[in-house]
């Protein structure tokens, strides 16, 4: 069964599309852009924009900047997990062995072991041997800084 087009006034809602405006392109510079006008402010919303508008002046100069970003989730994904944050602020306190971490966190040597290694290959920790035994550290200061500032973020809730 076909849509019926909406007609050009018909109030939109919030995510709907309804096609290009008339006389309007469906892309600009080969990327699809939504032409959705809402008549007016959904109930209770005032935190989106009335008017569907797009600058391009501001957003083409920020396409470059933002891509090296996506790397960021990565990041962010693994510091998520309590286990691995935990394990990353103790490192930002003091240089820790697996034994030590596996005893400060109440898990096996092995669940250390796999946090640190997915930590590791982030390059969030690094780790050097001492002996029989291997210790572990923050990598760079701008991981301890990072980590830092977001418990100190949460103490000021």
């Amino acid at each position: 069964m076909a849509r019926r087009p909406r007609h050009p006034q018909t109030p939109l809602r919030s995510g709907s599309y309804a096609g290009p405006a008339p006389g309007r392109a469906a892309s600009a510079g080969g990327r699809h852009v939504p032409r959705n006008v809402p008549a007016h402010l959904p109930p209770g919303r005032d935190d989106v924009c009335g008017v569907y508008r797009t600058d391009p002046a501001k957003i083409e100069p920020l396409r470059d900047k933002i891509a090296p970003a996506a790397g960021v989730a990565e990041t962010f994904a693994a510091l998520a997990d309590p286990t691995r944050v935990k394990i990353a602020y103790a490192l930002c306190q003091a240089d820790l062995c697996v034994c030590n971490i596996s005893a400060l966190l109440g898990v096996s040597p092995q669940t250390a072991s796999y946090h640190l290694r997915l930590l590791r290959n982030l390059r969030i920790v690094r780790y050097r041997r001492q002996g029989r035994n291997v210790v572990y550290s923050i990598d760079d200061e701008h991981v301890r800084a990072l980590i830092t500032m977001a418990v100190e973020h949460l103490s000021h809730r």
